[in-house]
């Protein structure tokens, strides 16, 4: 993959503010929830953050693979992968938004509060009118 282009990629995931988040329900069928992101780093792997109660979290505990979309203007961005459930106090904490209150009255102790951990496995972008397909595991450095 060219590095111009994988740069751009994680720049875009680093000040994205949101995705779109895939997973399989119990029926089998797709399931996509706008989430927001919580300090990506790259498109190896990001935090979100959404209740216990979520069918998100049903899905989860069913099928742990997961898709994930991040579009920017004409950018866009897919990532296959897996998700964990992060119940670490530390990194719950540590990734904790003061803007969460709103979902989680009582805080980052909130029993409803969970955090989710996405690692992407491969990926399919188009940014600046290329598109590529990759395996992350070739791509990093």
């Amino acid at each position: 993959m060219d590095a111009k282009i994988l740069n751009k990629a994680n720049e875009i995931m680093k000040q994205a503010k949101q995705a779109y988040v895939g997973s399989i329900d119990k029926e089998g069928y797709p399931n996509v929830a706008t989430r927001s992101l919580i300090h990506p780093k790259d498109m190896s792997s990001c935090f979100f953050s959404t209740g216990t109660g979520a069918n998100l979290m049903s899905n989860i505990n069913q099928n742990n693979k997961a898709g994930v979309c991040i579009r920017e203007g004409g950018n866009n961005i897919s990532l296959h992968g897996t998700i964990e459930i992060i119940t670490d106090k530390a990194i719950k904490e540590q990734m904790w938004l003061d803007w969460f209150i709103n979902h989680f009255p009582k805080g980052v102790n909130d029993p409803t509060y969970c955090l989710l951990k996405f690692t992407a496995i491969r990926g399919t972008l188009w940014v600046d009118n290329v598109y590529d397909q990759f395996i992350i595991s070739e791509i990093e450095q």
